[in-house]
């Protein structure tokens, strides 16, 4: 059983949750398309296998970095007993929820957000999962034509390819227009440098490109543009799973009020209670004062002075603290997005807090304050890389109203001629044939159904 709080903002914007929750109950409506008996194939950096959201749409997957054929290709690269052994992004496995993560998966979100997570686009499409993408985000694309090949031997209907290179590839090229010949629907990102041409493999002709805009249907000033974009999608600050415990998020808690906060990165994950010190600017274990201990105690520590961040948590857990709250001095950034400069085994959990926030924790120096930093299951990206994923899941679902009768180029056509406009009439270089809209393109392929006697 899943809720309405899974419909993220992106989902509703392309408004797929009308076509499989009309009456908006958050279940799915019997007979209406939600992506059954559509294989999506999603070429990017591999996927965490113990994330809740996808486990029920994966049906198989390989990895072409290592060149294991393993049915496992992971963001995490793991040991046998779940250990970590080597993070990356957490961006296929958010491209991957975004196509199909399920109704009720239920991951860890963040305090006041719905326990079940979010939903994708197509909830009920299965997922093949090919890994091109190092932890870098990195890849070649002699590995992007055999995941390619790969796909449709696996029966895939649709491919979802979040990457992209500056130049064209003969072979590359050849080898999408081969795909779409065998009746495959490639869909790709057009590029998040802002330049006037996509990438490739958006701009083959073969291929549906995808570009960026705003949840106000603006278009992304990062977006790629030019020949090549048929489409946009929402592609800043989409909520999507990302690796478990891969988002870090932050609480602060003291005197009874709850102080928002945002983890440092690189900083450590864990609980502390303690009393709160004032170490000031945090130029040297000595700004502590007297009031440390080496028992324990939580820093406060203000920004500024020159002085780097790292420097600052390095001098407090010199002095004795467990735990670091960084005060952020400029009202317009609100908590700050600060980091520590690298991974430390050295890192206590430390977070920044905004200025209006610092000023009431100033006032409660001396007294017991909690500092807790989790790994959540759930993290906001942006990029075309985003906008990608709504689309091939809007196709999925156009698909699957009818597998039998609809095939690659009607599902294209009902994306392309129903999409809706958001610059000049027609196609233009920012926006193409414009926002793609999951009930308009479901309506357009029923007109194409003949009945079935």
């Amino acid at each position: 059983m899943g809720s309405v709080g899974e419909y993220t903002d992106g989902l509703k914007m392309v408004r797929a949750n009308k076509v499989w929750d009309f009456n908006d109950d958050g279940v799915l409506d019997e007979g209406r398309p939600s992506g059954t008996g559509i294989k999506v194939c999603v070429i990017d950096s591999g996927w965490d296998n113990r994330h809740p959201e996808l486990q029920a749409a994966f049906i198989g997957g390989k990895d072409f970095i290592s060149g294991s054929a393993n049915s496992l290709a992971l963001d995490a690269q793991v040991d046998s007993k779940g250990n970590v052994l080597l993070w990356g992004g957490g961006h296929g496995t958010h491209t991957a929820a975004t196509i199909a993560a399920q109704l009720g998966g239920g991951g860890r979100v963040r305090l006041g957000e719905d326990p079940n997570g979010t939903v994708g686009v197509a909830p009920t499409a299965s997922l093949l999962i090919a890994r091109v993408l190092n932890e870098r985000g990195t890849g070649d694309t002699l590995n992007v034509i055999a995941a390619l090949q790969w796909c449709q031997e696996q029966g895939a209907n649709i491919v979802s390819l979040s990457l992209g290179a500056v130049s064209k590839n003969e072979a590359e090229e050849l080898a999408f227009n081969q795909a779409r010949a065998n009746g495959v629907l490639a869909i790709a990102a057009t590029g998040n440098s802002g330049a006037g041409e996509v990438s490739f493999p958006a701009g083959y002709d073969s291929v549906v490109g995808v570009g960026a805009v705003t949840f106000s249907g603006e278009w992304a000033s990062f977006s790629q543009y030019g020949q090549g974009i048929n489409l946009v999608a929402p592609g800043v600050g989409v909520l999507s799973a990302t690796i478990i415990g891969g988002a870090p998020y932050g609480e602060v808690a003291a005197s009874g009020q709850q102080f928002a906060s945002n983890p440092l990165e690189f900083s450590a994950v864990g609980a502390y209670s303690g009393r709160m010190v004032d170490c000031g600017l945090g130029g040297s274990i000595s700004d502590c004062g007297e009031a440390a201990t080496c028992d324990g105690f939580v820093a406060y520590v203000d920004r500024g002075g020159g002085i780097l961040f790292e420097e600052k948590v390095r001098n407090a857990i010199r002095a004795g603290a467990k735990a670091v709250i960084i005060g952020n001095h400029n009202p317009d950034e609100g908590t700050g997005n600060f980091t520590l400069n690298g991974p430390s085994k050295l890192w206590v959990p430390t977070v920044s807090v905004s200025l209006e926030s610092a000023n009431v924790l100033r006032e409660l120096m001396g007294q017991e304050v909690t500092l807790d930093v989790a790994g959540l299951d759930y993290t906001l990206q942006t990029g075309t890389s985003m906008s990608t994923p709504h689309v091939a899941g809007v196709a999925a679902l156009v698909w699957s109203l009818s597998p039998q009768q609809l095939d690659a180029e009607k599902v294209r056509r009902a994306l392309l001629e129903t999409a809706r406009d958001l610059g000049p009439a027609g196609w233009d270089p920012n926006y193409g044939n414009g926002l793609v809209d999951a009930v308009e393109a479901v309506q357009h392929a029923e007109g194409q159904l003949t009945p079935v006697p």
